[in-house]
């Protein structure tokens, strides 16, 4: 995964979890993701939050990536094909 603004940007390897917003008989359809090795710049990315199709979350609690991609707790769509 990748942030950008303007010429900064940071990629993270990332773990998703398809059943980490209801459990094991979780049948919805939002997907997490969070870096696998995030070094104190920890975030989760919820894609198709609050069962929204093409919706996607990002939680940055590091106020540090905060200031660098301005992005938390905005919501994030799908653009183009």
């Amino acid at each position: 995964m990748q942030f950008h603004n303007g010429e900064r940007q940071r990629s993270f390897e990332i773990d998703t979890c398809f059943s980490c917003e209801g459990g094991a008989r979780y049948s919805g359809i939002v997907v997490w993701a969070t870096p696998t090795n995030s070094e104190g710049q920890s975030f989760t990315a919820y894609f198709n939050a609050g069962e929204r199709k093409g919706v996607t979350i990002v939680e940055i609690p590091s106020f540090e990536l905060q200031s660098q991609f301005p992005l938390h707790n905005v919501k994030l769509k799908h653009c183009g094909p």
